[in-house]
């Protein structure tokens, strides 16, 4: 079976074939025969479509809970803030 590398579309890693899946250098790594060299090489899991979904990114859907000029408006009333408490003392 072959997976796609989809974090960054490239022509050196379109697809390869897995070997094996394991717990290396502190993370789920794929491994797999690197197709020009038959050296054999791994990828963190989280690079890779074999990845499990993030529940996270899942719940919301790409729906956000600000939106870019709400943290705008946001941002400006907490940098008054200092401003007013020292009118208020």
């Amino acid at each position: 079976m072959l997976y796609r590398y989809p974090s960054l579309p490239s022509p050196l890693w379109p697809q390869f074939s897995p070997l094996s899946q394991s717990l290396a250098w502190g993370e789920e790594r794929v491994f797999f025969a690197d197709p020009q060299t038959q050296q054999v090489r791994s990828l963190p899991l989280a690079w890779t479509s074999l990845a499990p979904l993030d529940p996270f990114l899942v719940v919301a859907a790409g729906k956000t809970v600000l939106y870019f000029e709400d943290i705008g408006s946001l941002n400006q009333m907490l940098k008054a803030l200092p401003a007013q408490q020292k009118e208020d003392q």
